[in-house]
Parts: C-alpha cells; structure tokens; sequence
C-alpha cells in the first residue's frame, strides 16, 4: 500500500527538493518555456502588458510612499504626520526661498553633526546648504561675492 501525502508535507518535499536540485529545476524550467506555442507567448506578453498598465500607478505610488514613510522614520526619525504638519507650518514651501517645490517633495533639512531637523527645504537650496557643508562662514562669504561683483548687475 502506498503512503499518501498532506498538501502541506508534499508542498514541503517540493520546496526542499527545489532548493537542492536548482540546475534540474532551471532545466525544467527552461524545457517548458521553450515548448510554449506563439499564442500562449504572445498570451502571456499581452497578459502582462495589460496588469503593467493595469496596476502601474497604484504600484509605483505604493513603492514610493512607503519607501518615502520608512526612509523619514530611519534617517530623521520623523512620522509622515509629523512631515506632514511640518509642510503645513511652512505653507508647502521652502524655508529659505518660500517657493513651492513643484513636483518634487520638500527635502528635510538636518544637522549633520546633531541630526536635529531643522526644516524643509526645496531641493536646490538643501543642496546649497550640503554643498556649503552648513558653514555660515562660507554663505555670508557666498554674500559678500554677490553683493561685491559689479559684473552681476551688468548681465542680469
């Protein structure tokens, strides 16, 4: 008599045997895509433009928002509410030039050394800040430049 197998026990012999044999099961694998006939190729090329098209925008506004949530909680240990309410004090723009951001999001200002947030910021100016390695020194500097090259005036 021979012995019968749960679901569960066969699933788990199947997922054992896969792991050790992965040559036998690529080429499995590979003997049946190549006897596939053009209508199920073409089936399946179809099937999958249309879920692509289908599920796009819902994926990528899942993969954004939550890489988004759990890069704000890791780097500057902020919730997305408190970003939220941190765009809201500020109106939706930027800290140093009050401009909208446009399309992107504001970026979050930080100390570097402390980490405390400081603010939101559009992308140019947090990169004008890291650029300036958040030296006040080297801004007031950057001032000065402007305030004293007469050639600036002549090009604007």
């Amino acid at each position: 008599m021979t012995q019968s197998y749960t679901k569960a026990e066969n699933a788990a012999y199947m997922r054992k045997w896969r792991a050790d044999n992965p040559d036998k099961v690529r080429a499995i694998q590979r003997k049946c895509y190549a006897n596939r006939t053009t209508e199920q190729k073409e089936k399946d090329r179809s099937r999958s433009r249309e879920s692509y098209h289908k599920h796009k925008d819902q994926q990528r506004a899942y993969y954004f928002s939550s890489k988004r949530q759990a890069h704000l909680k890791h780097k500057y240990g902020i919730s997305p509410e408190k970003f939220a309410a941190m765009e809201l004090s500020q109106g939706g723009m930027c800290a140093i030039c009050f401009r909208s951001p446009g399309l992107r999001a504001l970026d979050v200002d930080h100390d570097h050394i402390t980490g405390r947030v400081r603010g939101l910021l559009c992308w140019n100016c947090n990169t004008l800040l890291g650029r300036a390695n958040d030296s006040v020194g080297i801004l007031e500097s950057a001032i000065a430049y402007l305030n004293n090259n007469p050639n600036l005036e002549e090009q604007s």
